[in-house]
C-alpha cells in the first residue's frame, strides 16, 4: 500500500511540470519535497537544476545545455523574475523557490536524510560545518567533499559516484556555479545508483558566512537582489546580468509565440476530443504529451463540459489505448473523480426537481421546468456526464413578488431579482423561479419575445421522469435567445452550443423515422427561423449553425439554415476566450468593484458585438441605469 501511494505521489509531482521558456518547472514545496522523497524511496537517482537568470539565458542560446536540463528530474524557480514573466505572458501566478531555501529545508530534514555537501572550497565546506553546529543540526548523516577546480570534461566521475556511495547519502548538495555544475550532474548521473543531486551554486557560500552573503530581504522582495549581488562581484555579475537583459527580449518574445502556438494546438485538440465524444468524428486521437493533456482537461473545466469529453473518450477507447495517447493515470483519475460528483450531481437534481414538482402542485402553481434538467430527453444516456447549475423554474401565473411572499409565508429564505427569486431547495440546490423565462433589453424587440412567449406555456408537457418540461418547438427557439443574451452581455460557452447540438441531432432523427415525422419537424424549423427574423437573430443563429456543424460536426441536413462562417468567427473566439458564460475571460475581468471600470468594461463589450444587436447595445446603458435605480428599491 505504501509502495503504491509513494509512486502515485511521485507521478502525481511530476505530472505538475510546466514547461516555461524550455525549462521544466516544478513549482510549489510541497510538489518538489514529494516527488525527492517518492524517488528515494524506490532506490532512484537524477538531479535538480536551480534554474536562475544564467540557467535561463544559457538555454535560449544553446542546445546542448538545453538538452542537459531537459535531462534533469526537474528545475525549481531560483528567479524571482519568472514569475513575473509568466504572470505577465500566461497570467498564471507562480513563486519563487530558490536554490538557498531548498537547501534550508533539506538541511532542517537532516534527521531524514543523509546528505553529502560536494563541491566549493575548503574554507566554505568548513564554514557550513560551523554553521551547521551553530544552528544544531547534527552533521552524523553528512559528508563534506571538496572538488578540485578543473573543467567539466576533466573530473573523475566514477571515483566520485564510489565516494558517493559509500556515504550512503540520499540528498547531494552540488556548487560548482552556474551552469557547470548543471552539466557536472548530468555526467555524474550515470554512475550513481541513487540519490538526488542539487545545483545549489552561491546557497553554499550564503549559508557558510565565510564570501558571499545574502541580499537583505526586502531585497529579494523587491526583485532587486541582483544589484546586491553586483556590489559583492562586480566583474563577475555584470557579465551574467549583461548576458540575461540581451537575451531577456527574444526570450519574451519566443515565449508569446510558442503560447500562441500551444494555444491554437490546445484548441484543435479540445475540439477533436469533443467531435469523438458527440459521435461525429470517426478520425483517431493523436497522442499528445501530459502537457498537452492537461491543457485540454483545464480548457474542458473552464468550458464546463468535462464530464462530456470524458465519458466519449472512454466509450471510444479502452485503457490501453487510452495509456497509448499520453493520457497520465493521476489526470485520468482526476477526471473520473469530475465524471463521478457529475453522476451525483444529476442524481441530486432530478430528486429536487421532483421535490420541486411536488411543492408547484401542492401550491397549485403551474409551473414548468426550463434549460439544464429539461435537456435530458435529448441527450439520452450523456445527460448524467453534463454540468448542471441551478434550476430554472417558469410560473407565468403568478409574478415575482407574489411568489417571494409566497416564500416569507412558508418561512423559506430567498433573494428577488429583477427577472426572477432565488431560495435554496431540496438538498440545497439553488432554485430560480421566473415570471418570464427571457427578455430583450430592447423595448421593441422584448415586446415581440414576449408575444411569442405567452403562447408557449400552454404546450408544456410531462417528461419521462414526470416533471413538467417546455415543447420541443420551445426549446428550438429559447435555448437560441438564452444562448444569444448571455453572448451579448456575459460571455458564452461551447456547453450551450452542445446543449443546441443535441436538441438538432434528435430532431434530425425523428425526421428520419416517417414521412409524416419528416414534414412535421420541417415545419417546426421554418416556424423557428421566422421567429428569429421577427427577433432580428439572423446573424447570430446562422454563425451558431455554423460553429454546430463545422466544430461540432453535426450534418448540414440538421441544420436550421445556411451556416454563416464570417459571424461564426466572432462567436467562436467569445467561445474560446471566455469559458463558461465568460467566467475565465481575462479581457473583462470580473472581480473589480468598481461601478465605472464595470460598466465601461461592458460598453466595451457591448461595442464589439454591435453587429449581433444594435438596438440592444444602444439601449443597454439606459437599461443599466434603470437596473440601478430598480435594484435599490427592490432587491433584497
Amino acid at each position: 500500500m505504501y509502495f503504491c501511494t509513494s509512486i502515485h505521489r511521485f507521478r502525481t509531482s511530476f505530472f505538475m511540470r510546466e514547461t516555461y521558456f524550455h525549462i521544466r518547472y516544478l513549482f510549489g514545496r510541497e510538489n518538489v519535497w514529494a516527488a525527492v522523497e517518492a524517488l528515494l524511496q524506490h532506490d532512484r537517482c537524477g538531479y535538480v537544476v536551480v534554474a536562475d537568470g544564467v540557467v535561463l539565458t544559457r538555454v535560449q542560446r544553446d542546445l546542448s545545455f538545453r538538452k542537459v536540463v531537459h535531462d534533469s528530474l526537474f528545475a525549481i524557480c531560483d528567479s524571482s523574475w519568472v514569475p513575473l514573466y509568466i504572470k505577465a505572458i500566461y497570467g498564471r501566478k507562480r513563486e519563487q523557490y530558490c536554490g538557498f531555501d531548498l537547501m534550508m529545508d533539506g538541511l532542517q530534514q537532516y534527521q531524514k536524510y543523509r546528505m553529502m555537501f560536494l563541491g566549493s572550497d575548503a574554507l566554505t565546506l568548513a564554514g557550513i560545518q560551523r554553521q551547521l553546529d551553530d544552528d544544531g543540526i547534527d552533521k552524523a548523516g553528512m559528508t563534506f567533499l571538496e572538488l578540485p577546480f578543473k573543467s567539466v570534461d576533466d573530473f573523475d566521475y566514477p571515483a566520485i559516484a564510489q565516494q558517493i556511495e559509500e556515504a550512503r547519502v540520499d540528498l547531494i548538495w552540488v556548487a560548482l556555479g552556474a551552469p557547470k555544475q548543471c552539466m557536472f550532474m548530468q555526467r555524474l548521473k550515470p554512475h550513481l545508483k541513487r540519490g538526488v543531486m542539487f545545483g545549489v551554486g552561491a546557497a553554499f557560500k550564503f549559508y557558510s558566512g565565510v564570501a558571499e552573503k545574502r541580499a537583505p530581504k526586502w531585497m529579494v522582495l523587491s526583485h532587486m537582489e541582483f544589484l546586491f549581488r553586483l556590489t559583492q562581484d562586480p566583474k563577475k555579475q555584470f557579465d551574467r546580468c549583461s548576458g540575461i537583459v540581451t537575451t531577456l527580449p527574444q526570450t519574451i518574445r519566443s515565449e508569446m509565440s510558442t503560447k500562441r502556438t500551444n494555444e491554437q494546438l490546445t484548441i484543435q485538440h479540445f475540439f477533436s476530443l469533443l467531435r469523438v465524444a458527440l459521435g461525429t468524428s470517426t478520425q483517431p486521437i493523436q497522442a499528445m504529451t501530459a502537457e498537452e493533456w492537461l491543457a485540454v482537461y483545464e480548457m474542458s473545466r473552464k468550458q464546463s463540459i468535462s464530464g462530456l469529453l470524458f465519458m466519449g473518450l472512454n466509450k471510444h477507447y479502452d485503457s490501453t489505448e487510452i495509456q497509448r495517447l499520453g493520457l497520465k493515470r493521476s489526470l485520468r483519475l482526476k477526471w473520473l473523480s469530475t465524471v463521478m460528483t457529475l453522476e451525483r450531481v444529476y442524481r441530486k437534481n432530478l430528486s429536487d426537481c421532483k421535490e420541486l414538482d411536488e411543492f408547484f402542485r401542492h401550491e397549485g402553481i403551474p409551473y414548468c421546468i426550463f434549460k439544464g434538467q429539461a435537456l435530458h430527453r435529448y441527450y439520452g444516456d450523456d445527460a448524467k456526464a453534463r454540468h448542471y447549475g441551478d434550476i430554472d423554474v417558469w410560473t407565468p401565473t403568478i409574478s415575482v413578488p407574489e411568489f417571494a411572499d409566497l416564500l416569507n409565508t412558508r418561512g423559506i429564505s430567498h433573494k428577488v431579482k429583477y427577472a426572477h427569486a432565488v431560495f435554496a431547495h431540496g438538498q440545497g440546490t439553488i432554485t430560480e423561479v421566473h415570471h418570464t423565462p427571457a427578455f430583450f433589453r430592447h423595448p421593441g424587440r422584448n415586446r415581440r419575445l414576449q408575444e411569442w412567449l405567452k403562447d408557449q406555456f400552454a404546450h408544456c408537457e410531462r417528461n419521462e421522469e414526470g416533471l413538467m418540461v417546455p415543447s420541443v418547438e420551445f426549446d428550438l427557439v429559447y435555448l437560441l435567445i438564452h444562448i444569444y443574451h448571455h453572448f451579448m452581455f456575459e460571455g458564452i460557452g461551447i456547453r450551450q452550443f452542445v446543449d443546441y447540438f443535441y436538441l438538432l441531432r434528435h430532431l434530425h432523427l425523428q425526421a428520419q423515422t416517417s414521412d409524416a415525422e419528416r414534414q412535421r419537424i420541417e415545419a417546426i424549423r421554418t416556424k423557428a427561423m421566422t421567429t428569429f427574423k421577427h427577433l432580428g437573430m439572423q446573424r447570430f443563429v446562422a454563425g451558431s449553425m455554423h460553429i454546430i456543424h463545422e466544430t461540432l460536426g453535426l450534418e448540414a441536413q440538421a441544420l436550421l439554415c445556411s451556416p454563416d462562417a464570417e459571424a461564426s468567427k466572432t462567436i467562436l473566439h467569445e467561445i474560446v476566450c471566455g469559458g463558461n458564460f465568460g467566467k475565465f475571460d481575462k479581457r473583462y475581468p470580473r472581480n473589480t468593484s468598481n461601478l465605472l471600470a464595470r460598466g465601461f468594461q461592458s460598453l466595451r463589450r457591448r461595442v464589439t458585438l454591435m453587429r449581433f444587436g444594435v438596438g440592444e447595445t444602444l439601449v443597454s446603458p439606459f437599461w443599466s441605469i434603470w437596473q440601478i435605480v430598480w435594484r435599490r428599491d427592490h432587491e433584497h
